[in-house]
């Protein structure tokens, strides 16, 4: 080989992806990939798991840390998953905005403080009073970056289990209010 990478150099296993950040969640995450490689993008400055999201978190002034960008042998040399953190003031978390609401494609879930899945992504918002954040809430996305985005309840339970370790991590998981395990949708 003349400076090529070979395929068990470049790609990971589902539940070693992001740190293993994504272990409880391996079989959505490989449900909406349709792939059980992956390889990690960490672009600079990016937390490579979730002790280094969870410190970067707790001293960012920024709207959102990209978190864990993935890539599937399919999708090269676009990127197929990727996550965002961030702070947003409680009261901005509004279930009741009728746009969000009336669009059939928008479902909802019974985790968290609020939690949708978007037409090809996912949000999570949860309650975490931490030391300088006591008035604001968590924000968790997901974007797909591809037209098939998976079954939107694999979306939200890949997201929730990623919420999940870092609330734990941010000492929140109880104030959180994550549902441990699958998210049921709610009824609009």
């Amino acid at each position: 080989m003349t400076g090529e990478r070979s395929r068990s150099e470049v790609y990971v296993a589902a539940g070693e992806v992001c740190g293993g950040a994504l272990s409880g969640a391996t079989e959505e995450l490989i449900s909406i990939t349709r792939s059980e490689d992956f390889e990690h993008l960490l672009l600079a400055g990016e937390p490579s798991d979730v002790p280094a999201l969870v410190d970067a978190l707790q001293v960012t002034d920024s709207r959102e840390l990209g978190f864990c960008r993935l890539l599937t042998p399919a999708s090269q040399p676009h990127r197929f998953l990727e996550f965002f953190f961030g702070w947003v003031e409680r009261q901005s978390v509004d279930s009741n905005d009728s746009a969000l609401r009336d669009d059939p494609v928008n479902l909802f879930y019974d985790t968290g403080e609020e939690a949708v899945t978007l037409g090809r992504g996912a949000a999570i918002y949860f309650p975490c009073s931490v030391e300088g954040r006591a008035e604001e809430s968590v924000s968790v996305r997901l974007g797909v970056g591809i037209q098939d985005a998976g079954e939107p309840d694999d979306r939200i339970t890949l997201l929730n289990s990623l919420a999940r370790s870092v609330a734990e991590r941010l000492g929140c998981l109880e104030e959180s209010a994550l549902t441990d395990g699958v998210p049921q949708r709610l009824e609009r």
